[in-house]
């Protein structure tokens, strides 16, 4: 019983560290850059969206206009433009290559590089430990116990 209690409290405390919140500076660069006719509710969802392409970034190389689309701050022209100039010159470089589509500001850009990266993210090169520091794991179980013998039918 000791045991499960505390490989209980070590999965919790790894879950509850690899929880990851955006920075205040990069809320502070969404506010500026998100338009202000979206109502709360609808910002959640797209905050949580974010969030999963915050903590995995999306591979701009390869990443869909269905793709660019969830991150909310970019419009439909902006998309297109980035997948344009992609097809047109070939993958990115770096991040920074970005600055070359004229629909897209510095503000936009500085944003958008927390949510992307350049590279291939189809080779898993990772140890067993860094996968799980890196992680989210969950955990459930169900334990019963009982507390008297089950009698059941007597003749």
């Amino acid at each position: 019983m000791r045991i499960t209690f505390f490989i209980l409290c070590f999965l919790l405390a790894l879950h509850a560290r690899t929880q990851e919140e955006f920075p205040r500076a990069l809320i502070d660069q969404l506010e500026t850059v998100i338009d202000e006719d979206v109502q709360e509710a609808d910002m959640l969802n797209q905050l949580d969206r974010l969030r999963i392409y915050f903590n995995h970034p999306l591979n701009i190389n390869k990443a869909t206009y269905e793709e660019l689309e969830e991150l909310i701050f970019l419009s439909p022209q902006q998309i297109s433009d980035i997948i344009q100039h992609r097809e047109r010159f070939g993958d990115f470089i770096a991040v920074e290559e970005l600055q070359a589509i004229p629909s897209l500001n510095l503000v936009r850009i500085k944003a958008l590089s927390n949510f992307v990266q350049v590279g291939d993210t189809d080779k898993l090169n990772v140890s067993i430990q860094q996968m799980l520091a890196q992680s989210r794991n969950e955990l459930f179980f169900k334990v019963s116990q009982v507390l008297e013998e089950k009698r059941g039918y007597q003749s």
